[in-house]
This record gives C-alpha cells, sequence and structure tokens, in this order.
C-alpha cells in the first residue's frame, strides 16, 4: 500500500474561492443521492459558497475556531473521486485556495487518482511513498499522557508539576518524563507525517 499526499488547486470548487485555513473534521458519502457530507473546521469565520456546496446544515463557533457543517456534490468533488477510486482518505485541509489530500491507495490505482486529480484542475504538489504506520503508543505512556493532559500538566500556567504528575501516578520523575517525551516524540511525528505536503 502506498500514502499519497496530493496538493491540487481544484478549479471550479468552492475551494478556489476560500482564503481561509480548514481541516476536515469528517466525511460522509452518499454516491447514490449524488452528495457527499463535510464537516470542516476553521480557525476564522468562513464562508462555504459557491460551485458544489449544496446546502450549510450548521456554522457555529466552537473554542478554537469555527464548524462548518454541510453538503456537497459527489461527483465533481476530489473526495468524490478518491471514494469512488477505493482510496482510504486519511487527512484533508485547505487552504490559500487550495486542497491538501493525504490517502492511502495500492500501486495499481495510482495511475487512475493520478489522471482523474488532474483532470479536476492543477496539480501543484505530488508525493507518494510506500505506508509505514507510525508505532503505537504503549499502555504505559498512554496512561502517563492522558493523564497529563486531563491534570492540566499541558496548560499554560500548568495545572500540575512533573512531581505532582509523579505522584498521581506513582511513576518516579525519570520514567515519567521518559515516557511522556517517548508519547509526544510519536505523536509529533505521527501529525508530521500525515500532514506535511
Amino acid at each position: 500500500m502506498l500514502i499519497a499526499r496530493v496538493l491540487v488547486r481544484h478549479e471550479d470548487c468552492w475551494t478556489s474561492r476560500n482564503n481561509h485555513a480548514g481541516r476536515t473534521l469528517a466525511l460522509n458519502f452518499y454516491p447514490d443521492r449524488g452528495y457527499l457530507r463535510s464537516v470542516i473546521h476553521f480557525t476564522e469565520p468562513t464562508k462555504i459558497q459557491g460551485n458544489g456546496v449544496i446546502r450549510i446544515i450548521e456554522s457555529k463557533k466552537v473554542n478554537h475556531g469555527y464548524i462548518i457543517d454541510f453538503l456537497n456534490t459527489y461527483n465533481d468533488s476530489i473526495a468524490g473521486l478518491l471514494h469512488k477510486s477505493g482510496a482510504f482518505i486519511i487527512y484533508n485541509e485547505v487552504f490559500q485556495q487550495k486542497e491538501l489530500w493525504v490517502f492511502l491507495t495500492y500501486r495499481y490505482s495510482l495511475n487512475e487518482i493520478d489522471s482523474l486529480f488532474k483532470t479536476s484542475g492543477e496539480v501543484v504538489t505530488s508525493h507518494t511513498q510506500v505506508f509505514n504506520p507510525p508505532p503505537l503508543l504503549t499502555q504505559e505512556e498512554l496512561k502517563v499522557l492522558k493523564t497529563a493532559v486531563e491534570s492540566g500538566y499541558y496548560n499554560f500556567p500548568r495545572g500540575v508539576d512533573l512531581g505532582q504528575l509523579s505522584k498521581t501516578l506513582r511513576v518516579k520523575k525519570p520514567t515519567l518524563l521518559y515516557r511522556l517525551r517517548s508519547a509526544t516524540k510519536k505523536l509529533i511525528k505521527h501529525y508530521c507525517y500525515y500532514t506535511s505536503v
């Protein structure tokens, strides 16, 4: 299996008129009805309008930005194109009138997907490599990280310090610090792996 990252300028799409950065949180496909449902998180107030947009279901302010839930045409969308070709969408982001798509596919599907992208718009960059999933967090790393977040260790100012966290978890400070750093490193590598252009 391959992981592909494609940055595309999708002509005649609502994204070609949008200058705000947004990340897709969820996609649901309804090809028999001719549409898909997208939920996108934007950092700034954004209006989604133009070609492909069928209807805005909800637009609301949340703690760290704005969520827009809307229906989009299936056949003329990049998401629909990837869905039809059997790709597994991992990540999608829109910014500066472009769309970044990160997805898994098989080598035999790549030429078909590539030609479909080119008929939908201008491919700005494209990169594929063999998919090697990042290592998962151990149970100990997960427990330490979850407790650190819930206790406010990552807040500013910190809700707890390393000593308090160590006592709560009944783990020595060096062990706690090792697990926190190991988990953080894995998460950062994982995030960068899937989202870099």
